[in-house]
């Protein structure tokens, strides 16, 4: 695969992988939550349906009470045998004294009713209204078919106001002429459960719907809450003691789950936009820099084009950009230094076969003038002429010194070729000028380039004195200064003029190292040629320095490298 989308491709793993593990914990954490609340929410569930079982146990039980009251009072049994009105009616206030008592004791509402044994309506409390007094009927006439004791009654299936509860009591006495029971009628006691009240004493909300059931069956319950509409998830049902009337409770468990779906569906929305963005940042900010850094070195490893990368990011990748341009700006640079001291080394090579060629072909067979000059020599002596002897034997020294192997010699061999030159050129013009030399003893054996002091002594004679010139002087000195050798030629010739002195100098600045030994210079090898070698040998920090004022003097230093010992100074030599 390619190292650029495998880089890529990692990148978006890991981005797919940390929105896949955010989207899991969010799932975990909505269904924690969830759970939680399910749980909660039973558990408040179930506080509540016995918070509302004990409401509703709490006034059977007053029913209870108020019935046993009844039933056990004598005037209940004289009421229900007095035929006369008026005393009836003494029994009936002293039978609902107590009920009235106990109203006030309990804050509850209770109503009682008196059937004889016809079922006929006989006695009411005073407060009953009409709609009470039929449901206290149809109450009564289910008791008496269906025998139930404790009944709930509503006109219809959705709650009243009030919802009625009825108690049943048959008011019997002994019957000696039947030997058993006489029916005299039967109390009815009413009580009211209000919709509102029972939920503020349960500590209940309208979220829970509430429902009496006889015996078991979910068609004809009586609903005391309506609760509210939906999917019931909790259910809960207790019967009411001694009675065969069930309550009954049933709730929506109100979960945040709906909401987390919303949530989780925002976030997955919300994740996708972030990754994009953060996928197109990666991608401009990293993945571009880097395709832009590798196609850079692809090419460039390839063809070496002279471009850059010129990366405008200010980031780490941007500094890596940067540094890979200073790099192969360096290398670009090192190139063309190594091209330049290549062509440099193969220039010199040929200058100075050039320069050897130059010399062989300047000597016309140097062995045979060699020994042609021991002749002339002879013959001088023989003869008793000093003058020629002397002449021949500078002469042959110098064509010795030219060919000895090797580029460079001491300073005193040098020196030695100075003199011997100087000794011809006295018997060439006698009396004419006079060589001092002012040679440091720690100069004396440090190298130099061969043939380099001889060309300027020539050049003082061709240019600097004339024919006629009397009282010349040439002065050679040396001095080891800074780790460098100085040789200093000084003449009192006539010097050089200004415009002249500028060419020189241009011509230094500007050398061609291929022209300077060719067979049309002059005789000689002159300055051009030691700036050139000097240049090739030991660099740019050495040559030649000219000081002439016209008519005045002429001096010409030289400075070179101190090399004591070629091997051990490892120099490059021409």
């Amino acid at each position: 695969m390619n190292a650029k989308k495998s880089l890529k491709n990692g990148i978006n793993i890991i981005f797919v992988s940390i929105w896949l593990i955010i989207f899991v914990m969010q799932i975990i954490y909505i269904y924690t939550l969830y759970r939680k609340s399910v749980n909660d929410a039973h558990s408040q569930f179930l506080e509540y349906m016995d918070s509302a079982y004990n409401v509703l146990e709490r006034k059977i039980h007053t029913a209870t009470r108020i019935s046993e009251t009844i039933t056990k009072d004598p005037q209940t049994f004289n009421f229900f045998q007095c035929t006369e009105t008026e005393q009836q009616q003494k029994y009936w206030e002293s039978v609902i004294t107590p009920v009235k008592n106990i109203y006030d004791i309990a804050s509850e509402k209770f109503y009682i009713f008196c059937f004889n044994p016809e079922q006929e309506l006989i006695a009411s409390s005073d407060d009953a209204n009409l709609q009470l007094i039929h449901a206290s009927r149809d109450a009564f006439s289910a008791f008496k078919s269906n025998n139930i004791k404790l009944n709930f009654y509503t006109t219809s299936n959705t709650p009243f106001t009030d919802i009625l509860f009825f108690s049943f009591y048959d008011i019997k006495i002994s019957d000696v002429n039947t030997v058993g029971t006489r029916h005299l009628g039967t109390v009815v006691l009413v009580g009211t459960i209000n919709n509102e009240e029972f939920l503020r004493q349960a500590g209940i909300n309208r979220q829970i719907k509430f429902t009496l059931q006889y015996g078991g069956n979910t068609e004809n319950g009586i609903i005391l809450t309506p609760g509210v509409s939906g999917e019931t998830q909790l259910f809960w049902q207790k019967s009411i003691e001694t009675t065969n009337w069930h309550l009954c409770g049933s709730s929506n468990v109100d979960t945040p789950i709906s909401t987390g779906i919303i949530l989780l569906i925002a976030e997955t929305i919300f994740m996708t936009i972030l990754f994009l963005l953060m996928q197109t940042f990666v991608k401009r900010s990293i993945f571009v820099p880097l395709y832009k850094i590798s196609n850079f070195l692809d090419d460039y490893s390839i063809t070496k084009k002279n471009t850059r990368i010129d990366l405008k990011n200010q980031t780490e990748i941007g500094n890596v950009a940067n540094k890979i341009d200073t790099m192969v700006d360096n290398i670009e640079n090192l190139s063309h230094h190594i091209v330049q001291t290549q062509q440099k080394l193969y220039e010199s090579e040929i200058a100075q076969k050039e320069a050897e060629l130059y010399a062989l072909q300047a000597q016309l067979n140097p062995h045979f003038l060699y020994n042609t000059l021991d002749c002339i020599c002879g013959i001088a002596n023989v003869f008793k002429v000093p003058l020629i002897p002397d002449i021949t034997s500078a002469l042959a020294k110098m064509l010795r010194y030219n060919l000895a192997g090797g580029h460079e010699v001491s300073l005193l061999q040098e020196i030695e070729l100075v003199k011997n030159y100087l000794t011809i050129m006295d018997a060439r013009r006698p009396d004419c000028f006079t060589a001092e030399f002012h040679i440091s003893a720690d100069t004396e054996n440090l190298l130099c380039p061969k043939m380099l002091l001889q060309p300027i002594i020539e050049n003082i004679f061709m240019h600097g004195f004339d024919d006629y010139i009397q009282n010349a002087l040439i002065i050679v000195s040396s001095e080891l200064k800074n780790d460098c050798l100085l040789i200093t030629i000084f003449d009192n010739g006539c010097g050089i003029s200004e415009e002249k002195q500028a060419f020189i100098i241009h011509s230094f600045e500007s050398i061609d190292y291929s022209v300077y030994f060719s067979s049309k210079q002059s005789g000689h090898i002159g300055l051009l040629n030691i700036q050139s070698r000097i240049k090739l040998n030991y660099g740019d920090d050495f040559g030649l320095n000219i000081e002439s004022k016209e008519n005045e003097f002429t001096k010409i230093t030289i400075k070179l490298p101190k090399i004591t010992d070629r091997k051990k100074d490892n120099k490059l030599s021409v």
